[in-house]
């Protein structure tokens, strides 16, 4: 397994220079939210974040971050070469950038990220039941 460090990492974007580079990532990146991978890397991120201050409170939280950004990190770009490729190879990727979403597309957001930011939180008012502390920092 390769791991991609930078956007210079990535095979595809390896020739370009830095502009194109992070035109095409742009381009490609979007793409890559219709995946159910990008948005677990994404809970993912979020739980290492909560693990890890459990663990060992504000530093833990620090470290799961710098964990879990990586794995977001080298899913992202996983699953944006497929679509990197498509831009590159064919210019008929640009004139879809452009389209206008659909009412599907448009429905599936409206109820993703609604439920993402429930979940979110549920995990956040959890961890911070199991340490004890209420909202306002003070033990009860």
């Amino acid at each position: 397994m390769q791991i991609y460090w930078t956007l210079k990492s990535i095979p595809e974007l390896s020739g370009l220079p830095l502009g194109e580079r992070m035109r095409v990532w742009r381009a490609a990146h979007w793409n890559i939210y219709r995946h159910w991978q990008f948005w677990a890397s994404l809970v993912g991120m979020v739980l290492c974040m909560g693990i890890g201050r459990h663990i060992y409170d504000r530093i833990g939280g620090y470290i799961g971050a710098v964990v879990g950004l990586f794995i977001f990190q080298q899913v992202s770009a996983h699953l944006a070469r497929p679509y990197i490729r498509a831009y590159l190879s064919d210019e008929r990727v640009e004139e879809q950038r452009h389209r206008p979403i659909s009412g599907q597309e448009l429905l599936t957001a409206a109820l993703v990220v609604p439920v993402l930011v429930v979940l979110i939180l549920l995990v956040s008012y959890a961890l911070r039941g199991f340490s004890g502390t209420s909202l306002s920092g003070t033990s009860p």
